[in-house]
């Protein structure tokens, strides 16, 4: 299980009340792929922090969660996996979809997508998802885009154009570009971001590794 899937557990969960502040928070830059990894990390949070008892009722409300989230059960909002013309997704019950891995073609479009006849809008790029998308050369980021993961475009080794259509700067891992030489590429905004979101976004693609040039669409 990824981190993303287990922030969906957090989600479910509410807040998990850890010495008054959220795990969620609490979980912040923690290494942690999988349920046991997810069950270890709170065993010994608790262990400093809330009694013996608390920490068992907790113990066994995230083991629940972890169960519900492997079982993708959907009303739950849990995800389901799913291929689409973007590439593969998971798609959650409140409507949005997290970008798994991206079709390999030399445009990649990021925005709506269609499952079974209902329609889910792409939120994240997930870690890796253009590992294998060495033919990709633009992608175009969706107005609904939020958050860009750890390695999410390592892969693209001949990426030249990102296009974001968003007018809120989304998040970006460190690392979010891998190996890349990001140098050549360059970032087209939306003509309708504000200089602050635009100066942000900026701030934090440099952070994450970005080399290239910024423009705004004409």
């Amino acid at each position: 299980m990824n981190m993303k899937k287990i922030l969906t557990i957090f989600s479910l969960a509410g807040a998990l009340i850890i010495g008054g502040s959220s795990l969620s928070s609490t979980i912040t830059g923690a290494e942690i792929e999988t349920p046991d990894q997810l069950v270890r990390y709170v065993d010994s949070s608790l262990s400093s922090q809330a009694t013996e008892e608390r920490a068992a009722a907790q113990q066994e409300l995230v083991n629940s969660l972890v169960n519900n989230n492997i079982n993708n059960d959907p009303q739950q909002g849990t995800s389901v996996v799913s291929d689409t013309d973007a590439g593969t997704v998971s798609t959650n019950s409140n409507g949005t979809a997290i970008l798994e891995k991206a079709e390999n073609k030399k445009k990649v479009s990021l925005g709506t997508v269609t499952v079974n006849g209902t329609s889910y809008n792409i939120t994240t790029v997930g870690s890796g998802a253009l590992k294998d998308a060495s033919d990709v050369k633009t992608i175009e980021l969706g107005a609904d885009i939020d958050r860009i993961e750890k390695k999410a475009f390592a892969g693209a080794e001949n990426l030249k154009k990102i296009k974001v259509n968003g007018t809120r700067a989304f998040r970006i891992s460190k690392g979010a570009f891998g190996k890349l030489d990001t140098s050549k590429m360059k970032v087209v905004v939306s003509s309708e971001m504000s200089s602050r979101e635009y100066n942000k976004l900026q701030v934090r693609m440099r952070n994450a590794g970005f080399k290239g040039t910024f423009s705004r669409e004409d």
